[in-house]
């Protein structure tokens, strides 16, 4: 096998990140230089649920920083309506994502035995009519996977979904389960988003014999699994079409929190990549024989989103075999509740973005 030393990836897009507010802002608008496109999530101190939150976050605040271009949505509630989303959408965003209440941060969506409620339908026409798609945190209980049975029971409600909405394009957030990255294979109209972070790390990386978190700084939502779900990530990162069907694509989840509150016995939920991200993918593919197809998996999911590629946003990121150390702590200010702890952050990384 040819030894490849460089990668070349037109076009990077992080389709998952939380860029946050305030001073963490003009953090994470610096590391999303690093992308194409990035798609940011808006579950804020005070989430971003209709127009005007649309409006003040994405058309106002964010323009204060020198980003790549940014594909916005509104978070769904229980009070979301088709006409939340219609105005929404004139206001420009283009999807509707849903965490359900009490699973992660700043959550406040429905839960999943809500999603194929008689009110939610009406949302789903329109979404469906507009193009929008759905952004989904696949998630019951917080620091919980779904049982088999809730799997079964989610499966059963996306399928009839499917049945009465065929054009509506739904997307399952950081895949964590094997089961659920089979689903997406098998079911067309489905894809997911997977972060980094769950092709390094199980179950038994972060939780010690009684439960106890060992290491805080990776906890997030949903839980790690185990090691055959592990690996059922790892492959996805390496095929992400499937009958020439676009499945899976790079979606960090980046999720700054201050290292104050990644201490204790409920760490915040989130882990920060950043640039170091990409590289993890580089090691994961290499590590399979599969780093060939990195910059499929890596590259702007233009056709799921429907937003066209700006011209003044389009960058090809270079990536060098050169191992070196994340800093363990990257810094957004002088105190500690501007510093964030670094994916692999003290580790050796044998892949760099140069």
């Amino acid at each position: 096998m040819k030894k490849v030393d460089t990668i070349e990836i037109p076009n990077p897009a992080n389709h998952h990140v939380h860029l946050r507010e305030e001073r963490m802002l003009e953090f994470t608008s610096f590391f999303s230089r690093l992308f194409s496109v990035v798609v940011a999530k808006a579950n804020l101190k005070n989430p971003v649920v209709d127009a005007a939150g649309y409006d003040k976050y994405y058309n106002q605040d964010l323009l204060a920083y020198s980003m790549p271009q940014v594909i916005g949505g509104i978070m769904m509630t229980p009070g979301t309506t088709a006409g939340t989303v219609e105005e929404a959408y004139r206001a420009g965003a283009r999807f509707v994502a849903n965490i359900p209440e009490g699973v992660s941060t700043n959550s406040n969506g429905i839960l999943l035995m809500d999603l194929t409620s008689t009110r939610s339908a009406a949302v789903y026409a329109s979404m469906s009519e507009l193009g929008m798609p759905l952004l989904l945190h696949v998630q019951s209980k917080f620091n919980t996977n779904l049982s088999k049975w809730e799997l079964e029971c989610f499966f059963s409600s996306i399928k009839l979904i499917k049945c009465h909405f065929p054009k509506l394009k739904i997307s399952i957030e950081h895949p964590n389960l094997k089961s659920l990255i089979e689903f997406i294979y098998a079911t067309s109209g489905m894809t997911g988003g997977i972060a980094p972070h769950y092709g390094l790390y199980t179950e038994y990386n972060i939780f010690g014999k009684n439960g106890e978190i060992l290491r805080p700084e990776i906890f997030c939502q949903p839980p790690y699994a185990n090691i055959e779900d592990r690996l059922a990530v790892k492959y996805a990162m390496a095929d992400p079409y499937h009958h020439g069907e676009r499945k899976f694509r790079y979606a960090a989840d980046d999720a700054p929190h201050s290292i104050l509150v990644k201490k204790g016995n409920v760490p915040a939920s989130g882990v920060f990549s950043g640039p170091v991200g990409p590289c993890v993918v580089a090691e994961i593919l290499e590590s399979i024989g599969r780093l060939e197809d990195m910059p499929e998996f890596m590259k702007y999911d233009e056709e799921f989103f429907g937003v066209p590629l700006n011209s003044s946003s389009a960058k090809t990121m270079v990536l060098e075999k050169r191992e070196w150390a994340p800093p363990r702590i990257a810094q957004c200010g002088e105190t500690p509740s501007e510093q964030v702890y670094l994916l692999k952050g003290g580790e050796k990384v044998s892949w760099q973005i140069v």
